[in-house]
């Protein structure tokens, strides 16, 4: 069976392998949202694309996300005597606009005709930035399941170095089991899972390959499961 790598801190990477006993495999009745944190206690980003997307409803082409000092401006109310943090969105005309920077501030991307790119990267659906406990910046990437795969299942099983559908899919129904258990595992910062191996690795629209479409494609909505519960889809790279 495909085996999901753990992350054991100084121990490095700790691979796991067992055999199941009376695995069975169903299909999804419907296929949910998957949020990822695909920056996370960062200064600052900047987002872009070649057709135009909105940024709380403002039309841009390219954004710049970062962390300012701010004394009574933008939305407020603010204290003029108090100054504090804020996220500053600056467009590509130029505007500027403020929003708090906490927690519970949700700045939402929607994205237009063509993929967003975050600093050069491209990925599928829309954004949310978000402020932190620690006055950072976390951005979200927010789309469906399936969509979700398409940039998982190229980065943990490579289609160029192992060209082979059946193990593609053998892949990519241990992607989807693994995210169907772990959904809101980062419920505190915001988001459902994280991008790197110490869940699984997504690196979004760029990273997509035919082959492993195809695979994801041809076990949609299938998870691994025993005694009716997803299992937890632990697997090596």
């Amino acid at each position: 069976r495909t085996l999901k790598t753990m992350n054991a801190g100084w121990m490095g990477r700790l691979r796991v392998l067992f055999g199941f006993v009376l695995l069975s495999q169903v299909s999804l009745p419907s296929e949910p949202t998957v949020r990822i944190g695909i920056e996370r206690n960062v200064e600052g980003f900047t987002l872009s694309s070649i057709t135009p997307f909105t940024v709380d409803g403002i039309s841009t082409r390219q954004v710049e996300f970062s962390i300012v000092i701010a004394i009574g401006q933008g939305e407020g109310p603010f204290n003029r005597d108090d100054p504090e943090s804020r996220i500053a969105v600056e467009t590509d005309d130029a505007r500027v606009f403020l929003r708090p920077l906490d927690a519970r501030t949700a700045i939402r991307v929607e994205p237009g005709n063509a993929a967003l790119r975050v600093d050069g990267s491209a990925y599928r659906g829309g954004l949310e930035v978000r402020g932190t406990s620690s006055g950072l910046l976390t951005l979200i990437n927010e789309l469906p399941l399936e969509a979700y795969l398409l940039g998982v299942v190229p980065n943990e099983l490579g289609p160029n170095t192992f060209p082979e559908l059946e193990a593609l899919k053998a892949q990519s129904v241990a992607a989807r089991t693994y995210i169907i258990r772990n959904l809101g595992q980062f419920e505190d910062e915001g988001f459902d899972i994280c991008d790197t191996d110490f869940c699984q690795v997504y690196r979004g629209f760029d990273t997509e390959h035919p082959l492993s479409t195809r695979a994801v494609q041809e076990t949609r909505g299938q998870i691994a499961t025993y005694e009716g519960e997803p299992i937890n889809a632990l697997y090596s790279s």
